[in-house]
Formats: structure tokens, C-alpha cells, sequence
């Protein structure tokens, strides 16, 4: 069991700019103060906790009290609370349980339950609201609690003062006597954390460490985990996924070749240039060229899906020089997506999703809510689990906005529509020799998409198609997908 600390639960989710906040209330927040309902994906993460409580409080360390909160999504009700703090002295405490979510007619409320290794544990229930500074707040109140032999009981307020920052006003009573002041607690989200060696582990249980580096790409500080040595293949993920979404590929090709999973600028510790315009097309193809540089070469294998995949094209299709060979996975060449786009209403259907992030200015939040909430694969082992966890923190939403700004066909999609910056008629020929291995059962790109790709690539092209599996091919199917983009990139075939 781990670390401690109290109030770090009761914030509020949807928060907007707020003016000053009022003085901190000493009751349960009222019906009247009730906003938009709490969102309790917004806990989710790992929080970097300072708090100074009174050095006689018998529960805690002496402070000033430092340490981490991580908070992980379990479904739309429950969380689990991870607490670790460390006091002046070098105490530590630790803690671990859960935090539940309940909305109903009655209002919304959290309930937050968590073991220490102190040997006591906090029961913290109140309900969520709004006080009159504008604020979203939680109050929270805790039963009695037995500990060595004293009777403590601890109340406070959990102000949510921005999307990366929340503090929280307590006070405790001890023996039953007038409550005093606890002290302040600032819990502040943790900025993206640097992974200099990985281990790398696939479908097979072979692993690989890959280590970090970096490139200059126009200003732009490009992160990327490289493995294995020979020639260059680079991986590009898609707008959801870290770089470590190709695990399953990174072992078995390190045994032959130089490995390089880049983040894309938005993710992880890469830049997030501020604009939609920087993250279209062409500035992920320089991201691309400055890594081949980089690394003294002329030319890459660029493999990539979803966003990645499209990217990939557009760096086939402009960086031809550069360009040994291309994967695509389960991403269509841009011109069968727009061309079904213009007249197919079951693709501009499945598309309503990218639409959507193009027109809607929540979209992308919400987006990135769904990344951090998403579950764990259960196959995934757990030192990239919780790398895909902070990598979900570390997202910017924007950077997913861009990339359907302006890189996907807009609404109505026409002839004169650009996708990744060309219209219909006028995307450059492919000539590197081309894999495109498609999940059949995908619901993005739908089968008809697939038509006519051989008229944009010139070169050598290869369609593998995969019944039963869907979006993410290299995710779903890794047995098959891995060995075929080997087998491919030694024989062509």
C-alpha cells in the first residue's frame, strides 16, 4: 500500500477561465451552486502534490509534504487513487484505494476511499458544485477516525482552479475538539516525463531496449526511441496512439534493421507548436527528413497508420529521394478517401468522427478525455501500459485538431477538396515500392477506398488483406503483420 494525502479528490471537471475565487466556504456545497455535471475523467493522471500542514498533526509526516498522485480511469464511475508523499524529514506515506463517481437527481457527489501504510485509513465523501467565485468545487468531509489512540476528523474544500491545477483547503479536528487549519495542498498535473531506455517487449515476449533521442526539425525539438542498427525504417503512429503503439513490430525488426519510432510534434516530449497550420502534412514529412539526416542517411523505410499512415503517403508522394519504401497500415492512399468522400454516404458516415473534430471546438477535448479513459490492453505489458498512460496526459488535443484541420477532406468533399494538401487530380505518383496491409473490417476506411490505389502508385505495390481485423492491424493481428513486413522488406514480395 501507498502514500497519503486527503482532499486531492473532489475537484471539478469542465472548467472554463474563472475570475478570483471566493472565500473558501465551511459548509457542503448547496443545490443552488450546482453547474454542469462533474466529469471525473478529469482526475486521471499523475499529479505532482506540495502541501504544508501544521507539524502536530499525529496522521502525517512533518511538512512541508511532497510527492505524486496518480490517478487511473477504471470506467465512468470508478478510479483508482495512487498517493505517494515524503515530509521534511524523509517520512514517507503511502497509499492506495478508489474513488467513485455517482450523479442522480439528488446531485453529484465523490466518495474516496484509501488504505495508508500509516495504518489508518480516509473515508472522503461530499458532494460537487460550483461556489460563487465561478470556480467548480468539491466539499469534503470525513468520518471519525481511531489512530493511535487519538480521534481525528478532517473537512475541506477542493477548488479546481484550472485543466492542470487544483488546490485544496482543509482543516482536521483532533479529540474532538474546534477544527484548525490543515494547511494548503496545490496539486499540479505532471508535465510529459522523459523515457531515455525502454524496454520494448512483443506479442512473443522478445524485447528490445530502445533508447531516446532527438532531432532539430525547423525549430521544432522531435523526440524519437531508435533499437537495432542496419538500414533505416521509421515508424510514424497515428493522432491517439504513443510511439511505442508498434511494440509488436520494434523487436522482431531491430534484429535487422535500424529502428526509429518517432513522436510526432503534439505527443509525448516532442514540441507542441501552438497553431493548426503546424501540424499539416508537409511539416511531419520535414519532421521525417530531419531524422533521416540526422541519423546519415539518404533514405528511410517509413512505415505508418491512422494519421501516421497518411503522413507516410504524403512523405512518399513529396519525398521521393528519401524514400526507400513505404508500409502503409490500414491507411489508404489519401485520393481513394476522397474520392469515396465526394458521392459514397457510408464513407462520409464512417468519417462523421474526423468531421466532427474539423467543426466542433469541444471535439478535441473530448477526444483527449476518451484517450486518457480508455482502458488497458490487458496484453500489454506494464512498464508501455503506463507509458501509454502518460503519454495520454502528455497529448495535445490541438495537435489532433490540426491534423484533421488540415490535412482530412472537409465537408462537402469535392473535386477541388485538398486532402494532406492536393486535390483529387493532382497527388504526386508514389514510386518507392508500396505494402499497404488492410484490416477488412475497419470502420474508418471502407473497402471501396481501397480501389484504385495502383493509379497513384507507380512503384512496385503490394495489397495484403486481412478478414476479421480492423483499424490497427500491426495492434490486432501482430503475428501475421510483423513477419510479413520483414518477409517484405527482403524480398519485395
Amino acid at each position: 500500500m501507498k502514500k497519503t494525502m486527503l482532499a486531492a479528490y473532489m475537484v471539478c471537471v469542465v472548467m472554463v477561465a474563472a475570475p478570483q475565487p471566493a472565500a473558501a466556504q465551511d459548509g457542503p456545497t448547496t443545490g443552488a451552486e450546482m453547474m454542469q455535471p462533474f466529469d471525473p475523467r478529469y482526475l486521471t493522471g499523475v499529479w505532482e502534490v506540495e502541501w504544508v500542514p501544521p507539524d502536530d498533526v499525529g496522521l502525517f509526516p512533518p511538512g512541508p509534504l511532497t510527492g505524486i498522485e496518480r490517478v487511473t480511469h477504471i470506467d465512468n464511475r470508478f478510479l483508482k487513487v495512487e498517493v505517494h508523499l515524503t515530509g521534511r524529514d524523509g517520512t514517507s506515506i503511502s497509499g492506495e484505494g478508489m474513488i467513485f463517481y455517482e450523479f442522480g437527481l439528488g446531485g453529484q457527489s465523490l466518495v474516496r476511499y484509501v488504505v495508508y501504510d500509516a495504518g489508518f485509513a480516509l473515508l472522503q465523501q461530499g458532494p460537487v458544485g460550483g461556489d460563487l467565485g465561478g470556480y467548480y468545487s468539491a466539499f469534503w468531509e470525513t468520518p471519525e477516525i481511531e489512530h493511535n489512540a487519538v480521534t481525528y476528523a478532517l473537512r475541506g474544500r477542493s477548488y479546481f482552479v484550472s485543466p492542470d491545477a487544483y488546490r485544496v483547503n482543509q482543516e482536521i479536528s483532533v479529540d474532538r475538539e474546534a477544527f484548525a487549519n490543515l494547511g494548503l495542498m496545490w496539486l499540479t498535473r505532471k508535465p510529459c516525463v522523459s523515457a531515455p531506455a525502454v524496454p520494448v517487449t512483443d506479442w512473443r515476449g522478445e524485447s528490445v531496449v530502445a533508447t531516446e533521442g532527438s532531432v532539430d526539425s525547423n525549430g521544432v525539438r522531435i523526440v524519437y526511441h531508435t533499437a537495432g542498427e542496419g538500414p533505416l525504417v521509421i515508424f510514424v503512429h497515428g493522432v491517439s496512439a504513443p510511439w511505442h503503439d508498434y511494440r509488436n513490430q520494434i523487436p522482431m525488426l531491430a534484429e535487422k534493421y535500424r529502428v526509429v519510432a518517432m513522436s510526432t510534434r503534439g505527443t509525448d516530449m516532442s514540441d507542441k507548436p501552438e497553431g493548426y497550420e503546424n501540424y499539416f502534412a508537409e511539416h511531419i514529412s520535414d519532421d521525417i527528413s530531419a531524422i533521416i539526416e540526422h541519423f546519415g542517411e539518404d533514405r528511410a523505410t517509413i512505415v505508418g497508420q491512422d494519421s501516421g499512415g497518411l503522413y507516410a503517403w504524403h512523405f512518399a508522394m513529396t519525398r521521393p529521394e528519401q524514400t526507400e519504401r513505404l508500409v502503409s497500415i490500414g491507411t489508404v492512399h489519401p485520393g481513394g478517401l476522397t474520392r469515396e468522400l465526394i458521392d459514397n454516404p457510408a464513407q462520409q458516415q464512417a468519417n462523421q468522427f474526423q468531421r466532427n473534430m474539423q467543426v466542433f471546438p469541444e471535439a478535441g477535448n473530448d477526444f483527449g478525455q476518451g484517450v486518457r479513459a480508455a482502458p488497458r490492453d490487458p496484453d500489454e505489458p506494464a512498464n508501455l501500459a503506463q507509458l501509454r498512460r502518460e503519454s495520454a496526459q502528455c497529448l495535445d488535443t490541438d495537435s489532433v485538431v490540426g491534423f484533421y484541420k488540415t490535412n482530412w477532406p472537409t465537408s462537402p468533399t469535392t473535386m477541388e477538396t485538398e486532402s494532406v494538401g492536393f486535390k483529387l487530380g493532382e497527388f504526386p505518383p508514389v514510386t518507392a515500392p508500396t505494402l499497404f496491409i488492410y484490416g477488412k473490417d475497419g470502420p474508418f476506411f471502407l473497402n471501396p477506398s481501397v480501389n484504385g490505389m495502383w493509379d497513384w502508385v507507380e512503384g512496385p505495390l503490394t495489397i495484403q488483406v486481412l478478414p476479421g481485423v480492423g483499424h490497427g492491424p500491426h495492434r490486432e493481428a501482430p503475428e501475421f503483420v510483423t513477419p510479413r513486413i520483414l518477409e517484405w522488406l527482403e524480398t519485395g514480395r
